[in-house]
């Protein structure tokens, strides 16, 4: 599962992907859109998951995670379950999203749009 974040104010071309190949999420990967990638390890509220994390630690990933170690604290929703953003190495926050923007931002559909000259004149013998 990837969960996308992204903060369009201050970096509007760049998003983060957090991801785990762990059903129990214990460990996790943050993957930044220029390839810089972390490891991360939840900081569980209690022994469930399903409880929910104040935060993540995060660490270099084989020397790919250009922030060094810090802390992402998440902040959530009213209801207390739905993590809304977390904060970043920068210390902004980055809201968690389904899509981010800058994810489609660099495709334009001129470059991808091909004009193909189809002949339509073919002379074809039907038989009732």
């Amino acid at each position: 599962m990837t969960i996308y974040l992204e903060n369009t104010e201050v970096s509007p071309d760049f998003y983060l992907e957090l991801y785990s190949y762990d059903d129990t999420f214990n460990r996790m990967y943050l993957k930044g859109s220029d390839g810089t990638k972390c490891v991360g390890t939840p900081d569980w509220k209690g022994d469930d998951p399903a409880d929910g994390a104040y935060g993540i630690y995060f660490t270099d990933y084989q020397g790919e995670c250009e922030y060094g170690d810090w802390y992402g604290e998440l902040t959530y929703a009213e209801d207390g379950t739905t993590a809304e953003s977390i904060t970043g190495p920068n210390g902004y926050s980055w809201t968690f999203v389904m899509e981010p923007v800058a994810l489609y931002s660099d495709y334009s559909y001129d470059e991808y749009y091909y004009d193909y000259d189809y002949d339509y004149d073919y002379d074809y013998d039907y038989e009732d």
